[in-house]
């Protein structure tokens, strides 16, 4: 059995090695064979017939210049049919970046400085593009009349279709009301294909209904350190639609795309319909979505999501606006974002970072900075189950919900999102004339949240609930959190009182467990005037202890002067989860109770540096508080 997957081995990688390689140079000299850079083909498309009829796999090493899918050598001046294209094939690998004849290596490669571009602009005419034009100046601009719909198609291919080190340009699938295969697309149209896209560009591309620069429908792609930037639509995805499609994307930029209607848009990076992606430290910035009747779905500047359930880990969301959803919005989906940032984008409507809708998003490690909205500065929900883990909201603004805005939908079960050890801080909540000012950090309207382990400090409103303001009918429920310094009030609502216990509230709150005192947090958060308006410098929430406290700067535990009263002041009944030793056996209040950053417990001695066994809290002792412990927690189980 070795010896035949030896075999196997071996004679894969032989027929890798010997893979045929195929020449294009736009510089050589018509027809050529394709054999060497000295008889290169001149034009591309001689090249991939070449290749769809030679044995597989088959390289197709492309030099610098521009190519256009109407030329062939029997057309060498076009023929200006715009439904040419060039269609990618299975086991056939297209490499760009080469520098051909007119270098002294021909095979030197650098996909910067040789540049191999594959244009839709027929007519070598288009004007250079106007960032000023609106959406319908640009898709009726005359030079591009005669561009093709579709630069690139993928027809089926599977993950041997490889496209590398290729910009893709100049699409125009402006056809209205036809199918839609000539209206969207305009880069690449794929259909139930999954090629391989590497150190690709897709820019200048436009389309009528989906997909400006990519389109997958019923294709699974897989995408890597690819750019798209400057592609517009008039419906979805000004970047990238994905229909009923799961690519994968890691390391790609999407920049200034737009989806642009003025009725019903969305997505100016990237819209999913039906579709499951998943993206890895890819970055959205200055992308939009501009509808008039945002109502709809025009919004998601930089995503889209319509039932959908993508998975983004480590990526980046700045400077993107639209309508509504800033950044990202959720419509019936299911998303799952870990470790993500969102940085200065802006909602004229609702979620300036984030917004979902009747869905259920996971937000793990998140950071929302910056952002603005009507309602809902960093985040949005409406009708949502949300839950948010380790979250951290700072400097959003907005009139309703400076930090987070979480309401109902009318006629639908109340808004019930889960906070587990986030921090809001220096959030505002500003007011205009007859509206507005309510909920700094977090406002809830027809929303029942419930927060375990969160922070809010520094917080600003202008008429009331700087921390937390709830109104009809919200009842937010509190457990080992800290509210301190938020200006004017910690907690405030027009309804029925919110249930506090066992956390540290500025002034007192009724609630078992309870506290009023400072929290000494190791450095708080304060607002000074600068140049134009008040100025939040953020701190460090972690907890003093004369046990030791983390310190996240130096990665190192470092030794106070004070301990923090809301160390092993949390609920008892509460698991400590990752605290470290000593801990007291008793979770922290605050952000980092329950998590490996947890200030370390001080019992009026120097740290004990021995482990005893029984020793439940770390004294160095056993004695009947440990026995306290233990039968707190008798037959405890916290498996499902």
């Amino acid at each position: 059995m070795k010896t035949v997957r030896f075999f196997t081995l071996c004679l894969t990688l032989a027929t890798a090695a010997h893979a045929r390689i195929i020449y294009v140079d736009d510089d050589a000299n018509a027809p050529g064979d394709g054999r060497s850079w000295q008889t290169a083909y001149k034009y591309l498309q001689d090249a991939l017939a070449d290749a769809n009829a030679a044995p597989k796999p088959v390289e197709i090493r492309v030099a610098q210049g521009t190519y256009r899918p109407d030329q062939d050598v029997l057309h060498p001046d076009g023929t200006g049919d715009r439904e040419a294209s060039f269609q990618l094939i299975s086991g056939v690998t297209i490499k760009g970046g080469y520098a051909g004849l007119v270098a002294v290596d021909p095979n030197a490669r650098d996909i910067g400085m040789y540049g191999t571009i594959l244009s839709g602009d027929l007519g070598g005419n288009d004007v250079d593009e106007d960032s000023e034009w609106d959406y319908w100046e640009q898709i009726e601009e005359p030079s591009r009349a005669e561009n093709s719909y579709h630069v690139v198609t993928c027809d089926a291919v599977d993950a041997t279709s490889i496209l590398d080190g290729i910009t893709i340009t100049s699409g125009n699938a402006n056809e209205r009301w036809l199918s839609i295969w000539n209206n969207s697309g305009a880069g690449i149209f794929n259909s139930a294909g999954t090629p391989k896209l590497l150190n690709c560009t897709l820019s200048g591309n436009w389309a009528y209904a989906f997909g400006g620069g990519m389109y997958n429908v019923n294709g699974n792609p897989t995408l890597d350190q690819c750019t798209f930037v400057a592609n517009r639509c008039w419906g979805f995805g000004g970047g990238m639609c994905n229909h009923d499609s799961s690519p994968n994307l890691t390391d790609c930029t999407f920049s200034k795309n737009s989806a642009e209607d003025p009725w019903d848009t969305g997505g100016g990076g990237m819209c999913n319909l039906r579709s499951h992606p998943v993206l890895i430290r890819c970055s959205f910035d200055r992308n939009w979505a501009d509808a008039v009747q945002w109502e709809l779905y025009g919004d998601g500047g930089a995503i889209l999501n319509i039932e959908s359930n993508p998975t983004l880990t480590a990526c980046t969301f700045s400077n993107n606006s639209a309508q509504a959803s800033g950044a990202v919005g959720c419509y019936y989906s299911s998303p799952v974002l870990t470790n993500c940032m969102f940085t200065g984008n802006s909602s004229l409507t609702d979620g300036g970072g984030l917004r979902a809708i009747l869905s259920s998003a996971t937000l793990i490690n998140c950071t929302f900075h910056g952002n603005t909205a009507a309602t809902g500065g960093g985040l949005g929900l409406a009708g949502s189950d949300s839950l948010l883990v380790g979250c951290s909201f700072a400097r959003n603004s907005a009139f309703y919900g400076g930090g987070m805005n979480s309401c109902g939908e009318w006629g639908r079960p109340p808004s019930s999102p889960s906070l587990i050890q986030c921090v809001f801080a220096g959030n505002t909540a500003l007011r205009i004339p007859g509206y507005g000012g309510y909920g700094g950090g977090l406002a809830n309207a027809i929303s029942s949240p419930v927060l375990s382990n969160c922070t809010f400090t520094g917080n600003r409103a202008d008429e009331a609930g700087a921390g937390v303001h709830s109104r009809l009918g919200s009842v937010p429920e509190f457990t080992n959190c800290i509210l301190w310094n938020n200006l004017p009030q910690e907690i405030q609502g027009d309804g029925a009182a919110p249930l506090v216990a066992y956390s540290d509230i500025r002034g007192g709150h009724e609630g078992e467990g309870n506290i009023d005192a400072d929290p000494c947090f190791v450095a708080p958060g304060f607002w000074t005037l600068g140049d134009d308006d008040d100025v939040w410098i953020a701190g460090d929430y972690h907890l003093k202890s004369q046990a030791g406290r983390y310190d996240p700067a130096t990665q190192s535990w470092v030794i106070d002067d004070v301990t923090s009263p809301c160390i092993d002041a949390g609920d008892p009944m509460t698991p400590i989860g990752l605290e470290p030793f000593p801990n007291g056996g008793r979770i922290n209040m605050g952000a980092y109770g329950g998590t490996a950053e947890a200030s370390k417990s001080y019992f009026n001695a120097p740290p004990c540096e021995t482990v005893v066994a029984g020793d439940i809290n770390g004294d160095c002792k056993v004695d009947f508080l440990d026995f306290h412990f233990i039968t707190l927690n008798w037959l405890r189980d916290e498996n499902p």
